[in-house]
């Protein structure tokens, strides 16, 4: 299907194709999901370096707080967040994708978690490259009064529920990319997950 070939109006131009993949029942789980994370890579490769290398100027921040030994500030994390978003010049979008993400990791160090494990500018990257999933597919494949080929609503739900663990999986390999000095052009998909094998399959 070319690039320019709308089957859903509310979906942006490159996630088109797993759509369609979705729809018209042809193409494995496997392939759908890959197919999205196709769409995503190239989505935050538009999106741009200036975007990934302030999650982890963000992440640092939140990184100086949490290690305030007075105990962590969310109020004063936030603050840092929104006066570093102010000098960022990207698409109120992209600004705001960013204070999402990084406000979940504050309200998670907040609340008792760890942001994660890991480097929290890794995390907040993470987080944003999820939600850039979930806004621009996700959030919009419902958007329509009847889907592509006539697919059962219900059906294709499901289908977009079960990409999630890849999504995030694909998330976490570029926010690492990036944590390494690589450039959103150097993004790589990870392997696809293979599918069990039942018995019965193994027999055939």
């Amino acid at each position: 299907m070319p690039d320019g070939d709308i089957i859903h109006r509310s979906l942006p131009r490159l996630y088109q194709r797993p759509y369609r993949f979705l729809c018209e029942g042809k193409a494995t789980d496997a392939e759908c999901s890959q197919a999205l994370l196709r769409a995503l890579k190239r989505d935050l490769q538009k999106v741009g370096n200036a975007v990934a290398r302030t999650a982890f100027v963000i992440g640092d921040a939140i990184e100086l707080a949490r290690a305030n030994p007075r105990g962590f500030d969310a109020a004063a994390a936030n603050a840092t967040i929104d006066a570093t978003l102010q000098a960022v010049r990207c698409p109120s979008a992209h600004r705001e994708g960013l204070r999402d993400a990084a406000r979940d990791v504050v309200h998670d160090l907040r609340y008792g978690g760890d942001g994660g494990g890991r480097n929290l500018g890794t995390e907040v990257f993470q987080r944003f490259a999820v939600r850039r999933a979930e806004s621009q597919f996700e959030s919009r494949v419902p958007l329509t009064d009847v889907h592509h080929n006539g697919a059962d609503p219900g059906e294709i739900e499901g289908r977009v529920r079960a990409m999630a663990p890849d999504v995030r999986r694909a998330a976490a390999a570029f926010a690492r990319k990036v944590a390494l000095g690589g450039s959103v052009g150097d993004f790589r998909l990870p392997p696809q997950r293979r599918r069990p094998v039942s018995l019965e399959e193994n027999l055939l």
